[in-house]
């Protein structure tokens, strides 16, 4: 996906409560192309129904946007949109909708050199903000914000579902495998939400049952500052060029000596907080 200057992003990230515009390019051959008229249709994960039907887009150069009203934000969830142009072509992108993000715009803008908005356009900061939110995320295995997740769970022992995200906060819904096929479960009454990603449910699951999908909530409810911070530093790091290639291990000065530069050197950043962080919160998401 790309926003309207052309930053590139893996998935939107949008405050829960909030408006926000998304978003999307045509490309063909490498190259972006103006697709014409455009609609797009947003499918919420959280309902399993379409929450904007046909909608027209906004164009800013070959740049197709929607706006999605707070009215649409009002719950964690995952938005699919679906974007479909007059030649019928089209291209499906994804909004998550989170309780609230790692560090803010403003706390970036504090950091040298980013208060040069020309270098350092406000869409680099939301991209790459949430490219260090993820990375994190994944080494750690938990969200430090509220999130939204369908997953499949694995059968740990009897009522015993094991999910891959750590701090549950809520169910949504569980969904089991039947001879009609996949069956919301008609009660959730009993759950119970367990340390590690279990979640214990009053029913007799059995491997018939396969596969479970269960939607829920969780995160942290606000970031540990340190974990802020963290990914403060990283999505400067990744903003910012570094002078050194990035295979580089060390250099030798015109006097002779030998400098090493700081490389992970087996840790999963190059951040020393960063890789602190990781080691303080960390356990690994194997999903």
């Amino acid at each position: 996906m790309l926003s309207a200057t052309g930053i590139p992003t893996s998935v939107d990230r949008v405050q829960q409560g909030q408006a926000a515009t998304i978003w999307t390019q045509w490309e063909q051959a490498g190259a972006q192309v103006d697709p014409g008229v455009v609609t797009v249709t947003v499918n919420s994960d959280r309902s399993g129904t379409a929450i904007l039907a046909g909608a027209p887009t906004t164009v800013t150069g070959m740049a197709r946007g929607v706006t999605l009203p707070n009215t649409l934000t009002q719950n964690l969830d995952l938005l699919t949109l679906t974007w479909t142009a007059a030649d019928g072509s089209f291209q499906v992108t994804s909004v998550e909708v989170v309780g609230r993000y790692l560090f803010g715009a403003v706390a970036a803008r504090a950091r040298s050199p980013l208060q040069d908005t020309t270098t350092y356009p406000s869409d680099a900061i939301a991209a790459y903000r949430t490219y260090a939110e993820i990375a994190i995320e994944d080494i750690c295995g938990v969200s430090f914000v509220p999130r939204y997740s369908r997953d499949v769970a694995r059968l740990s022992s009897w009522g015993m579902l094991e999910l891959p995200r750590r701090k549950i906060t809520s169910l949504v819904q569980v969904t089991t495998t039947t001879n009609q096929g996949p069956q919301p479960v008609s009660s959730l009454t009993g759950a119970r939400l367990m340390p590690g990603g279990l979640v214990y449910l009053p029913s007799y699951w059995n491997f018939f049952s396969y596969p479970i999908a269960v939607a829920y909530e969780h995160g942290y409810p606000y970031p540990p500052p340190r974990v802020s911070r963290a990914a403060l530093e990283l999505a400067r790091r990744w903003l910012i060029e570094s002078p050194w290639d990035e295979r580089m291990t060390a250099f030798r000065s015109r006097e002779g000596g030998e400098v090493d530069i700081l490389t992970a050197k087996g840790d999963p950043f190059d951040i020393p907080e960063v890789v602190a962080v990781s080691e303080l919160y960390g356990l690994p998401l194997v999903a």
